[in-house]
Protein backbone atom coordinates (compact mmCIF):
# COMPACT_ATOMS: atom_id res chain seq x y z
CA UNK A 1 0.00 0.00 0.00
CA UNK A 2 0.94 3.52 -0.60
CA UNK A 3 1.70 4.23 2.96
CA UNK A 4 3.48 1.36 3.67
CA UNK A 5 6.36 1.96 0.80
CA UNK A 6 9.89 1.38 1.56
CA UNK A 7 12.36 3.66 -0.41
CA UNK A 8 13.74 1.95 -3.41
CA UNK A 9 17.48 0.17 -3.05
CA UNK A 10 18.12 -0.18 -6.84
CA UNK A 11 18.23 2.81 -9.25
CA UNK A 12 15.98 2.41 -12.10
CA UNK A 13 17.39 0.96 -15.44
CA UNK A 14 16.51 3.59 -17.73
CA UNK A 15 16.79 7.30 -17.46
CA UNK A 16 12.77 8.67 -16.84
CA UNK A 17 13.76 11.39 -19.65
CA UNK A 18 14.59 8.52 -21.97
CA UNK A 19 11.47 6.48 -21.80
CA UNK A 20 9.35 6.99 -25.47
CA UNK A 21 5.64 8.45 -24.99
CA UNK A 22 3.97 6.19 -22.74
CA UNK A 23 0.53 5.60 -24.17
CA UNK A 24 -1.16 3.15 -21.29
CA UNK A 25 0.07 2.68 -18.08
CA UNK A 26 -1.43 -0.96 -17.01
CA UNK A 27 -1.35 -1.47 -12.63
CA UNK A 28 -1.33 -5.30 -11.88
CA UNK A 29 -2.47 -4.57 -8.03
CA UNK A 30 -1.84 -2.50 -5.25
CA UNK A 31 1.71 -3.67 -3.84
CA UNK A 32 3.98 -1.13 -3.75
CA UNK A 33 6.32 -2.12 -5.81
CA UNK A 34 3.66 -2.13 -8.73
CA UNK A 35 1.47 1.23 -7.88
CA UNK A 36 4.30 3.76 -6.90
CA UNK A 37 2.01 6.42 -7.26
CA UNK A 38 4.98 9.04 -7.59
CA UNK A 39 5.83 7.29 -10.91
CA UNK A 40 2.74 7.21 -11.93
CA UNK A 41 1.66 10.83 -11.61
CA UNK A 42 5.31 11.44 -12.92
CA UNK A 43 4.22 9.63 -16.15
CA UNK A 44 0.74 11.03 -16.59
CA UNK A 45 2.26 14.58 -16.36
CA UNK A 46 4.24 13.20 -19.06
CA UNK A 47 1.75 12.43 -21.43
CA UNK A 48 -1.52 12.16 -19.81
CA UNK A 49 -1.84 8.11 -20.53
CA UNK A 50 -5.10 5.97 -20.10
CA UNK A 51 -4.53 4.17 -16.60
CA UNK A 52 -5.56 0.57 -16.55
CA UNK A 53 -6.39 -0.77 -13.12
CA UNK A 54 -8.45 -3.37 -11.01
CA UNK A 55 -11.14 -2.63 -9.07
CA UNK A 56 -9.83 -0.42 -6.03
CA UNK A 57 -6.73 0.39 -7.73
CA UNK A 58 -8.87 3.76 -9.02
CA UNK A 59 -9.85 4.88 -5.59
CA UNK A 60 -5.89 4.89 -4.33
CA UNK A 61 -5.02 6.45 -8.06
CA UNK A 62 -7.46 9.36 -8.19
CA UNK A 63 -6.40 10.38 -4.47
CA UNK A 64 -3.36 11.62 -6.22
CA UNK A 65 -3.97 12.17 -9.53
CA UNK A 66 -7.52 13.42 -9.94
CA UNK A 67 -8.08 14.24 -13.62
CA UNK A 68 -6.62 10.98 -14.45
CA UNK A 69 -8.43 8.77 -16.99
CA UNK A 70 -8.95 5.52 -15.21
CA UNK A 71 -10.24 2.14 -16.88
CA UNK A 72 -11.38 -0.01 -13.83
CA UNK A 73 -12.08 -3.52 -14.82
CA UNK A 74 -13.64 -6.01 -12.65
CA UNK A 75 -14.12 -9.53 -13.08
CA UNK A 76 -15.55 -10.55 -16.32
CA UNK A 77 -14.68 -6.93 -17.49
CA UNK A 78 -11.68 -6.58 -20.40
CA UNK A 79 -10.35 -4.00 -22.40
CA UNK A 80 -9.59 -3.61 -26.04
CA UNK A 81 -7.55 -1.07 -28.09
CA UNK A 82 -5.70 -2.15 -31.43
CA UNK A 83 -3.75 -5.31 -30.19
CA UNK A 84 -3.51 -4.44 -26.57
CA UNK A 85 -6.35 -7.20 -24.73
CA UNK A 86 -6.42 -6.89 -20.63
CA UNK A 87 -8.27 -8.82 -18.59
CA UNK A 88 -8.14 -9.33 -14.64
CA UNK A 89 -7.52 -13.05 -13.67
CA UNK A 90 -7.85 -14.75 -10.16
CA UNK A 91 -4.11 -15.93 -9.06
CA UNK A 92 -2.45 -17.86 -5.96
CA UNK A 93 0.81 -18.27 -5.39
CA UNK A 94 0.82 -20.46 -2.61
CA UNK A 95 0.65 -23.39 -4.68
CA UNK A 96 -2.82 -25.19 -3.40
Amino acid sequence: MYFCRTKKSVTLGINFTDLPKIDIIVVSHNHYEHLDIRIIKDLWIRAKPKIITPRMNDVIIKKHISDAEIITLGWGKSYKEQNIYLEPALVCERNI
